[in-house]
């Protein structure tokens, strides 16, 4: 059970939906890109998710091959897109 005062951070999955909620936002499909800045501009947003919090989910998401890094963009994969 948490504390009163234990801070809710979120879990590396709650991240990744993040960062692939940004895909789904923009109406990304599968195969198509979204400029970084687009991506790097939610790092800025108030909320629950840190920079770091969204800098891991996007590793995490690449690792696991969902998206990919192509010439300044992120590409949404088809794993990628089925899992939004």
């Amino acid at each position: 059970m948490k504390g009163l005062y234990m801070a809710d951070l979120p879990t590396l999955k709650e991240s990744e939906r993040f960062v692939l909620g940004i895909f789904k936002k923009y109406n990304v499909r599968a195969d198509e890109t979204l400029p970084k800045r687009i991506v790097q501009a939610s790092l800025n947003t108030p909320g629950r998710f840190r920079a770091e919090d969204v800098i891991s989910g996007i590793e995490s998401l690449k690792a696991k091959g969902m998206i990919e890094e192509v010439n300044g963009k992120y590409k949404l994969t088809e794993a990628g897109f089925e899992a939004m």
